[in-house]
């Protein structure tokens, strides 16, 4: 059975930010195959989760205990417990993402826009201002990579964005200087393909903003 990883994200997230008011908070997130821990606890069911939820910069490690050996077929080799310090605002904002994406996934037409132009992901259309849509393929790179942060209306770090449009340099262990040149000649494709299109240069220049050592974001419209 295939994992959802991002499922698991998300219900770890939302246990963490429960009933919590400050900006920065330490918890502990047990394996839940830890048959040791604790009544209640929150837990995490997949391997990679609490990586991943670092690498988005939703959280930091602070200690783990490795001394866990899961009675089980399968053989694991994850960590027990993670105590960690969680970060509110990049939760909520997951949150926030997750509310615009299922709104989204509501709408038969799919359209997203930003300012003048609108992207229709079911038509496979773009268009700017008043002009007549032109026809694209969401699915190739440059597209894939303007449509996810359409999406996702939030800082989008390196590695998530590098994992999602599937670049060389992206692997399981990468940082983010392993994926700075792929991003970066996506972005310069994605302009190129926008002024083709008769985008203004002005208007592309503005659309996306890098956030030094963080990521990628739609500019405020």
């Amino acid at each position: 059975m295939e994992i959802t990883l991002d499922g698991d994200i998300r219900r770890v997230s939302k246990l963490l930010i429960d009933g919590v008011d400050s900006k920065k908070a330490t918890n502990v997130v047990y394996s839940s195959l830890d048959k040791e821990r604790p009544p209640h606890s929150i837990t995490y069911k997949h391997l990679k989760t609490i990586p991943e939820m670092v690498k988005l910069r939703l959280l930091s490690v602070i200690e783990t205990n490795k001394h866990f050996h899961p009675s089980s077929t399968t053989i694991i080799n994850e960590y027990p417990y993670y105590k960690v310090t969680y970060f509110l605002n990049g939760l909520k904002e997951l949150q926030s993402a997750d509310k615009q994406n299922i709104k989204m996934s509501t709408n038969d037409d799919k359209i997203l826009s930003w300012r003048k132009l609108k992207i229709n992901t079911s038509q496979g259309t773009l268009q700017f201002g008043k002009s007549k849509p032109l026809e694209i393929e969401p699915g190739i790179q440059e597209f894939k990579f303007l449509v996810y942060l359409m999406r996702n209306r939030r800082i989008v770090s390196y590695l998530e964005l590098a994992k999602y449009l599937e670049v060389k340099g992206y692997h399981e262990n990468c940082t983010n200087a392993d994926v700075a040149r792929d991003l970066n000649f996506a972005l310069r494709d994605l302009k190129i393909v926008l002024s083709e299109c008769g985008i203004p240069d002005d208007f592309v220049d503005s659309m996306i903003v890098n956030k030094y050592k963080e990521g990628y974001k739609l500019a405020t419209e």
